[in-house]
């Protein structure tokens, strides 16, 4: 995609945001949009970079979405960089980022939609974040009709996120109106993924949170070997040896539904997924399995 080049705009207001959208939309330029919530790392930029290789315009919002924390202790800690997120977009050539404040996001006495995943946000995630996956949906929703992108952008780290988001789109009817892109993985060179709550880690702990990786890697290698229940025991009595660290799950699922799988061939596509808690910080990761 041709690139454009644009003064880059930080709007804090919706109505700001979307009347610059819209000379954009006037001028016939595409928009590709990459939600975060801040704390931005290399992961983020590769979201950006794709992003411009499809879109002539990208924008990029910022924001802690408080919906989606059933835990408020963990919302209280959440990295939040802003400075520091606006001069990384700004050196990765994005054209606007929007940095709302929750008025602007959820209106006092506005509507708020609500939405249902069925099985997905009682799997997994759901399981563990009561609540978690209907913030998910209320913030995306909002976004999406704030933004109206041509195409949206998100990481397989979130992996079980992506497939609510895919939901949600055909929920609001828009699978035609914005095309969804799915980014993989992005690594440290030790292997861990790419994470704002990688911050919160000492290095003592982001040395031990590589070891999820190299669990993950040993799974997919031996996986015909084992029944998955037996695998999944391994890989969690393996983690838990770690110092300071607690596994909530490692599921082998199938990869549409993230149905747990009894026996290898209940799906033609698993993914191994992961949560495990390192120095108190809850990290995810997934992967394919075949």
């Amino acid at each position: 995609m041709e690139p454009i080049y644009l003064p880059v705009y930080l709007f804090t207001h919706a109505r700001e945001l979307q009347a610059w959208l819209e000379k954009q939309r006037q001028a016939n330029r595409t928009v590709g949009f990459v939600p975060t919530m801040g704390a931005l790392h290399a992961g983020h930029m590769h979201l950006i970079e794709a992003a411009q290789q499809h879109y002539q315009v990208v924008v990029c919002s910022i924001f802690v979405n408080p919906t989606q924390f059933n835990d408020p202790s963990d919302l209280a800690k959440y990295p939040r960089t802003p400075e520091k997120d606006i001069d990384m977009l700004l050196q990765a050539g994005a054209h606007a980022v929007y940095l709302p404040a929750v008025n602007d996001i959820y209106p006092p006495g506005g509507p708020r939609e609500s939405f249902a995943f069925g099985r997905l946000e009682e799997l997994l995630e759901g399981a563990h974040r009561p609540g978690h996956f209907a913030g998910v949906g209320m913030v995306v929703a909002r976004l999406l009709r704030l933004v109206s992108p041509n195409g949206m952008f998100l990481g397989e780290k979130d992996y079980q996120q992506c497939l609510v988001i895919e939901a949600l789109v055909q929920q609001m009817g828009w699978t035609n109106q914005v095309q969804l892109h799915r980014c993989a993985t992005q690594r440290e060179p030790s292997g861990l993924a790419m994470s704002s709550r990688n911050a919160r880690l000492s290095d003592q702990g982001l040395a031990t949170a590589a070891h999820i990786y190299a669990v993950i890697q040993s799974c997919q290698e031996r996986y015909q070997h084992f029944t998955p229940d037996t695998l999944s025991s391994w890989a969690s009595m393996t983690l838990n040896a770690l110092p300071h660290t607690h596994t909530e799950y490692v599921s082998f699922a199938n990869a549409d539904t993230l149905e747990p799988l009894e026996q290898w061939n209940d799906s033609p596509h698993a993914r191994v997924l992961v949560a495990v808690q390192v120095e108190g910080v809850r990290l995810i990761d997934n992967a394919a399995l075949f």
